[in-house]
């Protein structure tokens, strides 16, 4: 068996009377972060789509995923943007502990901290703070105590549940979003590996992008330690795996990277960047189960990826 005993057994409990309800008390949190973390995911997603084609610091952006802290949308803020708009599938913020993370984050960024995540996979900046993206000049007028004090009142809104600029919606619709086709910024972290479509989402990806805006997505195509290897999600029988699954409420779609950058060739996004990681040390060709024998062999290797796609502006739409 592919999967491990411990992952098989909660899976099956999961579907008992009153599970839900336990896992949902106990075990549900989904998007844990500290202002460090969330400092160092959004200076890495700002880094490297400026790094590829991104040519401004974006007003408008949209995070998929938030989890319990818009920590990312508050860097953002921070940063220059107008406007921060989080998306959940599940209701899972808590707004009690936006103002201490946005006290937090300001301090990081007075300081120029080093982002505890430069040094981890797909690094940036030399693995220092970005200058080059966030020279001194600018970063010390949007440190400016007249703005910051505008922006701290506007976090204390969005707290007491009345924000104007900062924006939470679980679960979403796209219909009900009021930017389509206005934002100048997508982000995800760590997500794309748990929708159900991820057709379905880069088509809202690609609607809800201004023309010339652009998507930064982390994506990691690990079993997330169902399976003893890394990708032996790839070898389970279908049954199996539902099974693992449950009824919890992040699936991981066992999507591999050449099904992503197809859904992003599909929603009409072009491919700005594709930073990958590879590891050889998970199940091969020989252990594929039937329903996975069309796996590109370099499938079989990419563990983790960085991709920037961009929607592209309106003349180069109608080429």
């Amino acid at each position: 068996m592919n999967l491990k005993p411990r992952t098989l057994a909660t899976g099956m409990l999961s579907y008992l009377p009153g599970a839900r309800k336990v896992y949902h008390r106990h075990f549900f949190h989904p998007g844990e972060t500290s202002a460090i973390t969330s400092y160092g995911i959004w200076l890495k997603h700002l880094s490297l789509a400026t790094s590829h084609g991104m040519r401004e610091i974006p007003r408008t952006v949209v995070e998929l995923g938030p989890g319990r802290s818009i920590g990312v949308g508050l860097a953002a803020m921070i940063c220059g943007a107008d406007r921060y708009y989080g998306l959940d599938a599940v209701p899972a913020l808590e707004r009690n502990d936006t103002l201490s993370f946005f006290d937090a984050l300001v301090a990081l960024f007075r300081n120029r901290a080093t982002p505890l995540n430069a040094q981890g996979y797909i690094t940036y900046g030399g693995g220092a703070f970005p200058h080059d993206v966030l020279p001194s000049g600018l970063l010390d007028d949007l440190l400016s105590a007249d703005r910051l004090r505008r922006l701290r009142e506007e976090v204390e809104r969005f707290a007491a549940g009345a924000g104007r600029a900062l924006h939470y919606a679980a679960p979403w619709d796209e219909r009900d979003l009021e930017f389509a086709g206005q934002a100048d910024f997508l982000v995800s972290h760590a997500v794309l590996q748990h929708v159900s479509s991820v057709d379905a989402i880069f088509e809202s990806v690609a609607r809800m992008l201004r023309p010339g805006g652009s998507s930064s997505h982390q994506v990691s195509f690990d079993s997330h330690g169902i399976t003893p290897a890394w990708n032996g999600h790839w070898g389970c029988p279908s049954w199996q795996w539902t099974l693992a699954l449950g009824r919890k409420d992040f699936l991981v779609n066992r999507i591999p990277h050449s099904r992503l950058l197809a859904a992003i060739k599909r929603s009409g996004l072009e491919l700005s960047a594709d930073l990958v990681e590879r590891d050889t040390s998970g199940i091969g060709r020989e252990s594929l189960g039937d329903d996975w024998s069309w796996l590109q062999d370099d499938d079989l290797v990419v563990r983790d990826a960085f991709i920037v796609a961009r929607k592209p502006a309106g003349r180069e739409a109608s080429r």
